[in-house]
């Protein structure tokens, strides 16, 4: 019987880790800034990503779906928060090559302090050379 308590709070713990979803204050995830003058990111999509706690710092499980038949290579995934004006980059990844009609996930960790009213001031960039396709949450207010 012990076993059994031992093991539902040792699973409570670790769903505890995970935000419900997607944290308070944010909206839907729309692209706000296109520059892709040569149409490669076009097919190119990212769905909302999944937060979660680790430690003192947080991850980014994010989902990126390429829905063109050819492969894109080197493509980079970078974070921006924008906080009092400013936009710093807080993580940068590189993807593996996006085989056509696949689907990657891939993780960031940020070791940045945010409450969960200000995870809604992150940008999403994909990008390629100098093309870029931006992702943000949208306001509730």
């Amino acid at each position: 019987m012990w076993k059994f308590i031992i093991i539902f709070i040792i699973s409570l713990s670790a769903f505890d880790n995970a935000f419900a979803g997607q944290p308070d204050g944010i909206g839907e995830f729309i692209v706000t800034d296109i520059n892709d003058k040569d149409s490669t990111l076009n097919k190119v999509r990212m769905f909302p990503p999944k937060f979660y706690r680790i430690g003192n710092g947080r991850r980014i499980e994010i989902k990126v779906c390429n829905e063109d038949s050819m492969q894109i290579r080197r493509v980079r995934c970078l974070l921006y928060y924008s906080g009092s004006g400013k936009r710093k980059c807080i993580n940068k990844i590189w993807i593996s090559p996006l085989e056509g009609n696949e689907t990657y996930y891939f993780c960031m960790n940020i070791k940045l302090k945010l409450t969960k009213e200000e995870w809604s001031r992150l940008t999403f960039r994909i990008k390629r050379g100098k093309s870029y396709k931006d992702y943000r949450f949208s306001d509730t207010d």
